[in-house]
């Protein structure tokens, strides 16, 4: 007979293993629209081996508490990934973790899903029926084993058999991604097993489609570890590459040499938002300074910045020390320049008071130092406006506000400061950041600015049209809201324009803006604005990310309108060649390899710039979309060479992320000279 011990574990075992391969099924069914994964193989021995510590111990009670917590654990991870999934496309990481209390700060109602709430309860429900009727069977139905044979040798057998099965199903599972991988440029020379680990590491999403769930978390956990053989393969790839501006130039290298830089990350920074009648101040600096049409960014706010500061990223949640001797604000202050971060946030989210000292700032301007008792309410979207960061209440028409707004200076006179010290200034807009329509006190103050009227005027008089003016009240309304933010933006920046002219400083200033990410906010539990804006329910659209990125100055302008008789650049681009591009046309010398993309002026092929989403673990141009290498979830009017070529630079711009997830993982930063 069977020990009676051994009877409870086993309807417990098998039924908690069949339980979470129905919620592997439940995320798949959800997130992939596909029931089961590619290599089931793999997925079957995670489950089994992740169970099978219930035969180790003979309490009844360490089988529940043990099933309990794991399932407990799953259930809200599970959840966390649906609505991650809901909310940005994005899935779940176990480095999300340590970004847990900024989440928290941003996280609205608008990104709960009930339904995703709910079939979690119907789980919960259903594991705890299963553990009372399993009671009751041992209890009233199962004659109890009265010999006297011992646990420990039995259970020890059918765990070491447990264990014998799951590591034969997995070394079948290994095998197979290892032959379907073999041509890949990014997994050859790798094992099964590490091919696992960087897939995970690099390409999460698709990790999770075609290995499952248990499985890619399993690889994220052993792919934290950097081995000796990665480490020196970091370091040769960042001691070769050529040097821009001596062994390469482009035609406009060393164009903007020793001038001053202005560079502004703007908050859902979209092109639809600049209008030359209610953004003129943006609207000039996009219209007569080259133009980056086909411009894409899908990543978080603090990612994309640091992508415009350093030109690399670490993974979400690895790291907040940016000690990269290549950043620009590094290079810039061993040239001699003032280099100074402003944003109108707490020095305390995403940790950029410390961070901003390692990427090389001297000063950083934060809430706590312009404006201290100024109140946020991200989930409200209550910010203070960009004018009112830049200018204070002591000039123009900022003084209607006089009755609800501190009495401040501003930054004007810090961004852009006096003296004949050059100056490399960095800012975060604030105020164009969402969720769009549902400060009902910003929207006084757009109302009070004149920002509304101005609209509607414009709207009357054909010169303004709302994008969504085809979709319901709601989605017009956000536009309008949106539109006002980018009114008070433009606002601010025309303040520093006028100062730098009156400092005599304006030819002399090179301006670089550019946004973090798209219009991904929703509203009443509407689709997100972007799905509105372009009309199209496919997250994979590639239009969805369009995103502004403007390079502005008058020397510059003038050079490139002669070369290309525009000023547009309409090769595919995204926020990761900023830092190059700056580097190269002021004429800086520099290791390419120190960077994930090339200048902008320095592409021979527009998918040698291939985007690289660290918030979707995706690859994608505006023509196709991928999640794993050679299999494409949105194609856009593609020719066969055009596939061959972006499956050949897939490979690329994946093996150099995942040099620098290892780069930062490590922190080997003495790698770059």
């Amino acid at each position: 007979m069977v020990h009676q011990k051994l009877k409870e574990k086993l309807f417990i075992y098998v039924f908690m293993v069949l339980l979470f391969l129905v919620i592997d099924c439940i995320i798949n069914a959800i997130i992939y629209n596909q029931f089961f994964v590619k290599y089931g193989f793999l997925e079957i021995a995670s489950v089994m081996i992740l169970f099978s510590p219930l035969f180790l111990f003979k309490s009844h009670k360490f089988s529940i508490i043990y099933s309990s917590i794991i399932f407990a654990v799953v259930i809200i991870v599970m959840v966390i990934n649906l609505l991650l999934n809901y909310a940005s496309g994005d899935v779940f990481s176990i480095r999300y973790l340590f970004l847990f209390g900024e989440a928290a700060q941003v996280m609205s109602m608008q990104f709960i899903n009930f339904w995703y709430i709910g079939i979690a309860a119907l789980l919960v429900s259903i594991l705890v029926l299963y553990f009372i009727l399993v009671y009751r069977l041992f209890k009233f139905h199962f004659k109890k084993d009265e010999t006297k044979k011992r646990y420990y040798p039995l259970g020890l057998s059918i765990f070491v058999m447990i264990i014998g099965v799951s590591v034969l199903f997995r070394v079948i599972g290994l095998n197979m991604v290892k032959s379907d991988n073999k041509n890949k440029e990014i997994y050859q020379g790798l094992s099964g097993n590490e091919i696992l680990e960087v897939s995970s590491s690099t390409l999460k999403r698709g990790a999770i489609k075609d290995y499952g769930f248990f499985t890619y978390i399993a690889a994220e956990l052993t792919s934290m570890n950097v081995s000796a053989k990665e480490k020196e393969e970091v370091k040769n790839y960042f001691s070769t590459g050529k040097i821009v501006n001596e062994e390469k130039s482009s035609d406009y290298s060393g164009i903007c040499k020793d001038m001053n830089v202005v560079e502004i990350m703007i908050e859902t920074g979209v092109d639809f938002m600049i209008n030359e009648t209610l953004t003129p101040n943006l609207y000039k600096l996009k219209n007569d300074g080259i133009d980056f049409t086909n411009n894409y960014s899908k990543n978080k706010t603090n990612i994309s910045e640091t992508i415009g500061i350093v030109g690399s990223v670490a993974k979400p949640g690895t790291t907040k020390d940016y000690n990269h001797n290549a950043s620009l604000p590094k290079v810039l202050l061993n040239m001699g320049y003032e280099t100074s971060y402003f944003h109108n946030n707490s020095g305390s989210f995403y940790d950029r008071k410390n961070m901003n000292k390692t990427m090389g700032f001297e000063n950083s301007y934060f809430k706590e130092d312009i404006d201290p008792k100024e109140i946020h309410n991200f989930i409200q979207g209550d910010y203070p406006l960009d004018s009112y960061y830049m200018n204070g209440l002591k000039s123009g028409n900022m003084n209607v506000l006089s009755d609800r707004l501190n009495d401040i200076d501003g930054i004007i006179n810090k961004i852009i400061p006096e003296g004949d010290k050059k100056f490399y200034s960095f800012w975060t807009t604030m105020s164009t950041h969402g969720p769009y329509n549902t400060s009902k006190r910003n929207m006084k103050y757009y109302e009070d600015l004149g920002y509304v009227k101005k609209i509607k005027e414009a709207e009357s008089n054909g010169l303004w049209t709302n994008i969504c003016a085809n979709c319901n009240t709601n989605y017009q309304n956000q536009i309008i809201s949106l539109q006002s933010e980018f009114m008070d933006f433009d606002l601010a920046l025309g303040t520093m324009i006028e100062r730098l002219k009156e400092l005599g400083k304006f030819e002399n200033t090179l301006f670089v803006l550019f946004g973090d990410h798209e219009t991904y906010y929703m509203s009443n539990n509407e689709q997100p604005l972007k799905y509105a804006v372009y009309d199209t329910l496919n997250p994979r659209d590639s239009r969805l990310f369009e995103t502004t990125l403007i390079f502005y100055n008058p020397k510059l302008n003038q050079k490139y309108e002669e070369i290309n008789h525009n000023t547009i650049y309409d090769k595919f681009s995204s926020p990761y060649v900023i830092v190059p591009t700056i580097l190269d046309i002021m004429g800086v010398k520099y290791n390419e390899n120190h960077y994930v993309s090339k200048s902008a002026f320095l592409v021979e092929n527009e998918l040698e710039n291939i985007f690289y989403s660290h918030e979707l673990q995706s690859i994608f141009t505006d023509k196709l979309y991928a999640t794993t290498i050679g299999e494409y979830a949105y194609e856009n009017n593609i020719t066969d060479e055009y596939k061959d070529e972006f499956y050949n630079y897939s490979n690329y711009i994946a093996k150099r992320i995942k040099l620098f997830n290892r780069f930062y993982e490590k922190k080997l930063y003495s790698y770059v000279e």
